[in-house]
C-alpha cells in the first residue's frame, strides 16, 4: 500500500527495489527522532539545503507502512515504518542515488535489499557515478574485453555478458598480477547469493565475483579513487612469418589511457590481413 505521491523503483545503486517521489527521485530515511528536523539540519543549513522533507498533503492519511508526521518546524511530513522520508538535492534525474554515503545517518529507503557482502557497499565516485567500493574505500574491478567496433570504452555503464566473466575465471589475473590487482576475498564458508558468486584460485583461496566477473582492488588507489579504472593491457600481434605460418606474438603488455589505446589500435590494425592486430582487456570500475 502506497500513498498517492509515492512509488517504487528498482534501483541498482542503492542496492535493491526502493522508494521514490512520482519524479523517479530516490527517497531517502533518517536515523533519528521523525517528529523532529534532522539534527543540525535546521532553516538556512547546510543539512537543510541537502536534504528536504517529503512533505504531505494537509489532508493525507497513514497508509500501510507509511505515516504522516508533524514535525516542530510545522512541516507535514511523510515517514515510512517510523523514518522521515527526505530528498537529497543532489539527485537531479531518476535513477540517481548521489546521497548514498554522504551523510550516515541518511539511506536509500529500500523495500527490499540485495544481497552484497558484508564488507561491500556503493559509493558515487566523480566522473564514473555509483560503483562497487570495500567499506575501507577500495574501488572494486573487474577484467573485461574490449568488444568488436566498440569505438568508445572509456568507462562501461554495464558488465560483458555474464558467461564470458564465468568464462575467464581467475585466469585473467595471475599471482603476478595480483600483487597489483589484490583479489577481491571472500570468506571460506562464502555462499553465492544473487548477483555475487564464489570463485576458487589456484591457490585455494575464495574469491568474490559479481554478474560472472571475477572482483579486484589496486593497490595503486587510495580511498575513494578509481586510478584503475581505463587501464588496458594490450598485446601486438606482428607478421605472420611464411616460413612458419604463424604469427610472431610480442608479450609486451602496456598500461594506456582509453585514448592512447585507440591510436594504438588504428596502429596496429594497419598491416595485412594475415597480420598485424591486438589483443585487449581492460579494467574498470564494476557498476551495481
Amino acid at each position: 500500500m502506497l500513498p498517492d505521491s509515492i512509488t517504487v523503483r528498482h534501483m541498482p545503486d542503492a542496492g535493491g527495489t526502493a522508494l521514490v517521489s512520482l519524479e523517479g527521485l530516490t527517497l531517502y530515511t533518517f536515523d533519528g527522532n521523525a517528529a523532529h528536523p534532522a539534527p543540525g539540519c535546521g532553516a538556512g543549513s547546510d543539512c537543510a539545503r541537502h536534504w528536504r522533507p517529503l512533505e504531505a498533503g494537509a489532508i493525507a492519511n497513514p497508509a500501510g507502512d507509511f505515516t504522516v508526521i508533524a514535525r516542530q518546524d510545522g512541516i507535514t511530513q511523510w515517514a515510512y515504518r517510523g523514518r522521515a522520508l527526505y530528498l537529497f538535492e543532489g539527485d537531479r534525474k531518476p535513477g540517481e542515488v548521489r546521497g548514498v554515503g554522504v551523510d550516515e545517518r541518511f539511506h536509500a529507503a529500500l523495500t527490499r535489499r540485495y544481497f552484497m557482502p558484508a564488507d561491500a557497499t556503493i559509493r558515487w565516485i566523480t566522473g564514473l557515478g555509483n560503483v562497487l567500493v570495500t567499506r575501507s574505500g577500495a574501488t572494486l574491478y573487474e577484467r573485461d574485453r574490449v568488444q568488436p567496433n566498440e569505438d568508445n570504452h572509456d568507462f562501461h555503464s554495464d558488465h560483458g555478458p555474464p558467461a564470458l566473466g564465468r568464462l575467464y575465471g581467475t585466469s585473467t589475473c595471475d599471482a603476478s598480477c595480483a600483487r597489483t590487482w589484490p583479489p577481491y576475498a571472500a570468506p571460506a564458508d562464502a555462499v553465492a547469493s544473487g548477483y555475487w558468486d564464489v570463485l576458487t584460485r589456484p591457490d585455494g583461496k575464495k574469491q568474490w565475483a559479481y554478474k560472472g566477473f571475477a572482483l579486484y582492488s589496486y593497490s595503486r588507489d587510495m580511498p575513494q579513487e578509481a586510478r584503475g579504472n581505463q587501464l588496458y593491457e594490450l598485446v601486438r600481434i606482428d607478421d605472420v612469418d611464411p616460413a612458419e605460418g604463424t604469427a610472431d606474438q610480442t608479450h609486451a603488455p602496456l598500461q594506456l589511457s582509453a585514448r592512447d589505446e585507440a591510436a594504438y589500435v588504428k596502429f596496429a590494425a594497419g598491416g595485412n590481413a594475415a597480420g598485424i592486430g591486438v589483443g585487449a582487456l581492460f579494467w574498470h570500475a564494476v557498476v551495481p
